[in-house]
């Protein structure tokens, strides 16, 4: 950790020194603390303090250079770190949000590192965060809760993006290894790809997407796969926003929730999953924004079974939310969310519950 933290320094001095010469170069971050209430309908009342509720504290190094005409080349170097306890979300990996370079001109767009997908709520190219009101946040009431890849980053990987034409544009991303641990063979190691459109104008946002797993060789799971589509439209003094997604061969129901991974690659008898999860949903939202304050509320929906054994879940989560814009870089928020779930979703193996609310309260900073 030592030198990792060496190399950090080392690595911010670079780039104050390249920032005199860049003709575009940024360092910014933010900090999010928050206290979570949170109590389980046949379990206990907790209270603890919670960061990155509503958004991933961290630091970020960004920069561009104009080459010629419209073509310029950038990168971005982000860092996520705990701000209760000042360590890295990330053992020994620096920059474990994002790192990547790319090259943007008149045909379009084309990066390499690691990076987020289309399908992601989070990142510099994940499209998906204005569909969800509670931004990806929060406990339970972000789609995290329901879906598949909300927060994920891959290593290893390419995309490209076409230029926007009356509205429309098109990602193509492929990871050659989900982790760093890229084996020679390609078809030992988990592979990643994700294909979207997206449509924007004044009033109007829809995108649609289908992403896989290409699994190793070595796993007896099949390759995984998600279809979403999703839309908002702003009418003025609200926003409204939904969609719907269709999972299958996943090996857990969602990607991030109070208790995720429920069978951890194996069916509920512990034996090894083959077929897999496969699960609809859907959610709507809705944002109104009066004055400094901004109230947003969501409903999502998830059905799904695990094939191997034929055994079903349900899960509903309601949430409700408020922002206080107290500048134009700090905000407070404070949500709650209901979780109900049925079927295997009403208790998990280790037998904590799974209904339950939880409340947050906490404050956000960008600098």
């Amino acid at each position: 950790m030592f030198k990792l933290t060496q190399a950090a320094a080392g690595i911010a001095a670079a780039l104050l020194a390249f920032s005199a010469q860049a003709a575009d170069f940024q360092i910014r971050g933010v900090i999010d603390l928050g206290l979570t209430v949170t109590h389980a309908k046949h379990g206990d009342t907790t209270l603890s303090m919670t960061p990155d509720n509503y958004i991933g504290s961290g630091f970020d190094f960004l920069g561009e250079e104009k080459l010629s005409g419209t073509t310029k080349v950038g990168f971005a170097l982000r860092n996520r770190f705990n701000p209760d306890t000042g360590a890295f979300q990330t053992q020994d990996k620096l920059f474990d949000y994002e790192s990547q370079l790319y090259v943007e001109g008149p045909y379009g767009l084309i990066g390499a590192g690691r990076m987020s997908p289309f399908s992601a709520s989070v990142g510099t190219q994940g499209w998906m965060c204005p569909f969800d009101v509670f931004e990806a946040g929060y406990q339970d009431a972000g789609l995290q809760s329901t879906q598949q890849t909300t927060w994920a980053a891959y290593d290893n990987s390419l995309y490209y993006v076409t230029p926007t034409f009356k509205g429309f544009k098109a990602g193509l991303f492929y990871s050659f290894s989900g982790d760093a641990k890229e084996n020679a063979r390609q078809s030992k190691n988990n592979r990643f790809w994700n294909a979207a459109i997206r449509y924007s104008d004044e009033k109007l946002s829809a995108m649609v997407s289908a992403e896989g797993d290409i699994r190793s060789t070595d796993s007896d799971l099949k390759d995984g796969r998600v279809f979403r589509a999703a839309a908002s439209y702003d009418f003025g003094r609200f926003k409204v926003m939904g969609g719907y997604n269709r999972a299958e061969h996943q090996y857990q129901y969602a990607y991030a929730t109070f208790n995720e991974n429920l069978y951890s690659m194996t069916t509920a008898s512990g034996e090894a999953l083959k077929k897999g999860i496969s699960s609809d949903q859907a959610w709507i939202g809705i944002r109104v924004p009066i004055n400094q304050y901004e109230v947003v509320a969501q409903y999502q929906y998830l059905d799904g079974k695990v094939k191997d054994d034929g055994t079903k879940f349900k899960r509903h989560v309601l949430a409700l939310g408020g922002y206080y814009y107290m500048s134009k870089r700090t905000l407070m928020y404070a949500d709650v969310s209901q979780s109900i779930g049925r079927g295997a979703l009403s208790w998990d193996n280790d037998g904590s519950d799974t209904n339950y609310t939880a409340f947050q309260v906490g404050m956000t900073h960008f600098f």
